[in-house]
């Protein structure tokens, strides 16, 4: 095991972050080879940060070219008089938790380090080293440089990147796929410098596994520790929140036990530690219950009194992976689990890290929308110890992807098979730790890519990720799930009913939405990505204010493409906006470009809300579904649920409805009629009313039905609407025997006892374009409860089609909803920024409410 650092709060350690008076330089690749060549070269030096990327510091287009074609120099002058106040007596040591990618590091002249993969952790020993004033200086060496050297040839090329030799350095893809993003690659100490000073006891090595068999918590730890001479360890034990779990034996850092009451032989001493807790707190993804997390600390007593070392907060749960011929599943602590959530791509593309409170806001709203799992992919990065923190809290499972993308990894290579050796087996010491990690997948595109170039199945993968990979997991984290890759299964990887799928049938491959029950998909690790239209304060800042045009290259460098594609996710989503609006996308955007900009912001969600609702049905073989992907790179119209800024999309409100614990959905089964499915995720029953509606201009009901049943805890059913109606009727157009009867059909599920909306569907049978655009006919109030919730209550006259919230300083739960006649819908409202906030009673309201059947506008001003 590769030594794993714990918080620096630990007791006999002291921790001093290097983040400060740090300076940065360009220089010619080679021209200046070491720390000493400074002296002698006039480069133009500038502050820089740390932790940090170049691309933080230097706009692109000064560079004059790619980052990766140049040489980076960072230094950094810091005096250790703070350093031998705490520690006059021990070790000292120089963490770099990050270096992207190739990198020297000297510290007083000395070449301490060489490093050549970015997600690997550097501890060095630099006690001797050390002086009253100390200068800190790493070069960053030129990818590109190394990327012309001569390498054997892969057995299969990727479009995905630019340049096939990048298969044998470890860095992120992140900033090196033309098709998805700006030429921003990673370059710099993207995470924290710091000193660490240890003076009597510290850990090497730790190694803590829970887990959740029955209703009982198994609890196991393993910890390497060094201690100071004339130390000894007495004693040591697990608290995991109030119960205690004591030793099971320590050894001299060997093979062989050794007797307690012996003390240790030697400063390494290994400490064994396992137990039971009975009846232990649960952690459960959010969908499914209480994600419950316990403090655990490790306490060991010596002969100079006890130390304690913060473990952080462990969870319980169980987890299995049940696959049958027709469906897979994860059963989380005995329940099956419908996963849905999307893809991760990163909090801030340029520094690769942003900033916490950003990052949980990011993940707030993904379980506010009823995200359960979250896809950590092989084009991105490890993400950061507080990623996985945060997804621990809210009850987000991770689907965890090693950093390997769509290309032939030399992983036969003795140099490489170290290096991915070390990376592997650090980051797993450390994801190991989080109850949210809940499966662990090879590679991304690996098989798909092999397959597709008409490799031959033997190459499509290796022993690294068929066998070693798998390995190292299942010593870290036994029982959690593994996949080679993603996807795989079936005579070709790619197939969708077997295994693993990536589906872009509805999306990329325009298929229409019966392709999903035609595709017969287990589970999606992804899919479906959409061109998603931000909210115009996002598209202002694309075009800085001036007047938004779809052929502008300032939108049109923003909208996602395939490498070698002649056209673009823009042209996917006009063919759906053709399909669902019956209008031609070219002569809507040429003519009323905002009209268009309306139309097509809701185009996409819809797409994905109509997908999952069949996903999610009974009758569908699919368990789980991640879309691609959650947040944008950059603004603009990007795959993203969610902009760079963190603002929420028209799609990302889709989602939400689609994601409900408890929800409804209409299918239209076309001579069959229509289907209606329930869903109760909860863990009690719940007595709901089903309500049938259809309107014909906007306010003519032409049907109505309703019945009342029981909706046991983790239900998944379907009622024939006919049969809830009692009588033929042509609801969906199906039989066109005469005049449409309806434009729009509602489905309402409600609490039977407390009328309570639980969850809506709309259908729109024939064409979204509604007839005429309407005067508004509304009552809007503001109403709050338990003294602290405020809601915006709305009531129309008339059917409102994609309703939309646009409010000065408040952000609403939910927006691009359908507000049928004659029913009031309670929008809850947040500060905008912070979903944290409060609002007091006296805050004012302003802004507007729009709908695509609207005429004009609404103004809100109330207080």
């Amino acid at each position: 095991m590769n030594p794993v650092i714990l918080p620096a709060s630990n007791a006999g350690a002291t921790s001093f972050a290097i983040d400060s008076d740090w300076s940065l330089a360009q220089s010619a690749a080679g021209t200046v080879v070491t720390v000493a060549d400074l002296a002698g070269t006039e480069l133009q030096w500038q502050s820089a940060r740390v932790p940090g990327t170049v691309a933080q510091v230097i706009e692109h287009a000064q560079c004059r070219g790619n980052l990766d074609d140049f040489d980076w120099w960072y230094r950094c002058d810091f005096q250790s008089s703070a350093l031998t106040a705490v520690n006059l007596l021990g070790r000292v040591y120089l963490c770099l938790d990050g270096l992207a990618t190739i990198a020297d590091v000297w510290l007083n002249n000395e070449l301490i380090l060489q490093s050549n993969n970015m997600f690997v952790v550097h501890r060095v020993d630099v006690t001797a080293l050390l002086q009253a004033d100390n200068q800190l200086a790493i070069c960053f060496r030129s990818l590109s440089t190394l990327l012309h050297q001569k390498h054997p040839r892969p057995a299969w090329k990727t479009k995905l990147v630019s340049h096939q030799n990048l298969r044998w350095f470890r860095t992120t893809l992140l900033g090196r796929m033309p098709s998805w993003e700006p030429k921003l690659p990673a370059v710099g100490p993207w995470r924290e410098v710091r000193i660490e000073c240890v003076d009597q006891l510290q850990i090497l090595e730790s190694k803590l596994i829970t887990r959740l068999q029955g209703s009982t918590g198994k609890v196991g730890g393993v910890f390497m520790c060094q201690a100071a001479e004339g130390l000894e360890i007495q004693s040591a034990s697990l608290q995991v929140g109030t119960d205690r779990i004591p030793f099971s034996g320590i050894s001299d850092g060997g093979a062989s036990d050794a007797n307690l009451l012996d003390g240790q032989k030697g400063n390494s001493v290994q400490i064994v530690l396992q137990g039971d807790i009975e009846n232990v707190a649960q952690w459960w993804p959010h969908t499914h219950g209480n994600p419950q997390l316990l403090d655990c600390e490790l306490l060991i007593d010596s002969n100079r009194g006890q130390f304690s070392f913060n473990l952080g907060r462990r969870g319980f749960k169980a987890i299995e992976l049940v696959e049958t011929a027709e469906k897979l599943t994860f059963v989380v602590n005995g329940e099956a689990v419908f996963c849905r959530g999307a893809c991760w791509s990163s909090n801030d593309i340029v520094s690769l890290a942003g900033n916490i409170s950003t990052l949980r806001q990011s993940l707030q709203l993904a379980r506010d929308a009823g995200m359960n799992m979250l896809r950590v992919g092989g084009t991105m990065v490890y993400e950061s110890d507080e990623f996985y923190r945060f997804c621990d809290e809210l009850g987000i499972m991770v689907w965890q992807d090693f950093m390997f993308a769509s290309m032939d990894y030399p992983v036969d290579d003795p140099s490489f098979a170290d290096a991915i050796q070390r990376e592997v087996q650090q980051q797993l010491a450390r994801l190991s730790a989080h109850v949210c990690i809940t499966t662990y997948c090879g590679n991304s595109d690996v098989q798909l890519q092999a397959a597709l170039m008409g490799a031959s199945p033997q190459s499509w993968s290796n022993t690294f990720f068929d066998q070693q990979l798998p390995a190292w997991c299942h010593e870290h984290n036994d029982g959690v799930p593994y996949f080679p890759s993603t996807p795989c299964g079936g005579a070709m990887p790619f197939h969708l009913d077997q295994g693993l799928a990536h589906y872009y049938g509805v999306g990329a491959f325009k298929r229409p939405l019966s392709d999903i029950g035609l595709a017969g998909i287990k589970f999606a690790s992804e899919g479906m990505g959409f061109s998603n239209i931000p909210e115009p304060i996002t598209i202002d800042k694309v075009f800085g204010g001036d007047k938004p045009l779809m052929h502008d290259p300032r939108w049109k460098r923003v909208v996602p493409r395939d490498a070698g594609m002649g056209s673009d996710f823009e042209d996917i989503r006009d063919h759906y906006l053709e399909q669902l609006f019956k209008q031609d996308p070219i002569a809507l955007r040429s003519v009323n470009t905002e009209r268009y900009l309306e139309v097509s912001r809701v185009v996409s969600g819809e797409m994905l809300y109509r997908a999952f609702s069949l996903w999610r049905s009974k009758a569908n073989p699919c368990s789980g579904g991640l879309l691609w992907f959650y947040k944008d790179l950059v603004p603009g119209p990007g795959w993203g649920l969610i902009d760079s800024d963190n603002r929420p999309k028209a799609a990302y409100y889709a989602i939400r409805r689609a994601f409900h614990s408890q929800a409804i959905f209409l299918e239209d089964r076309g001579l069959n009629g229509f289907h209606i499915h329930l869903v109760n995720e909860g863990d009690n029953e719940r007595q709901v009313l089903v309500e049938l509606t259809a309107y014909r201009h906007g306010h003519v009901k032409t049907l109505a039905a309703q019945k009342q049943l029981t909706l046991k805890k983790r239900a998944n059913i379907t009622l024939s609407a006919d049969e809830l109606l009692g009588y033929f009727s042509d609801m969906g157009y199906a039989y066109q025997f005469g005049p449409v009867q309806h434009e729009v059909i509602a489905l309402r599920m409600r609490d039977a006892v407390t009328a309570e909306l639980l969850d809506d569907d709309h259908y729109f049978p024939v064409t979204y374009t509604l007839q005429n655009r309407i005067k508004a006919e509304l009552t809007i109030a503001v109403v709050q409860s338990n003294n602290r919730d405020v809601f915006l209550q709305l009531t129309s006259a008339t059917f409102l089609q994609f309703v939309r919230l646009d409010l000065n300083n408040h952000q609403p739960e939910d927006n691009y909803f359908h507000l049928a006649p004659g029913n009031t819908r309670e929008i809850k409202l947040m500060a905008k920024n912070d979903a944290a906030c409060e609002l007091p009673v006296s805050t004012v309201i302003k802004g507007y409410l729009e709908a695509l059947n609207l005429l004009d506008p609404v103004k809100i001003n109330i207080k």
